[in-house]
């Protein structure tokens, strides 16, 4: 059956125009937002750890754009384009831990 269902989503994911390059983006709602596309109740997240809390921001970042580009495309994985947009971090003995948290937009 999975190999049914997968097939299934490659078909329905390349047989459109319209979902040409947005990968798996067809499987949800989309609303309109400030002049983009976004994700109607979708979020994805990210999260980073380093020394210092701005590094882990930026790599809690980064992981964010990398699975909205690896999973929809890189047209959707510009976190300064997301809605809902949230960094929380926290401060361990050794370094802080960051979690990114957004709904992904496109322009």
């Amino acid at each position: 059956a999975a190999v049914l269902v997968l097939g299934t989503v490659s078909a329905s994911a390349g047989g459109s125009k319209h979902n040409r390059g947005n990968g798996l983006a067809f499987l949800h709602t989309m609303s309109s937002e400030d002049g983009k596309t976004c994700f109607g109740d979708h979020y994805h997240h990210g999260k980073g750890a380093a020394a210092s809390e701005d590094e882990a921001k930026m790599k809690a970042g980064q992981a964010w754009a990398w699975l909205v580009a690896a999973e929809y495309g890189k047209d959707w994985a510009s976190w300064d384009a997301a809605a809902n947009a949230s960094m929380t971090c926290f401060k361990g003995e050794r370094r802080y831990r960051c979690y990114a948290h957004a709904r992904p937009c496109r322009y």
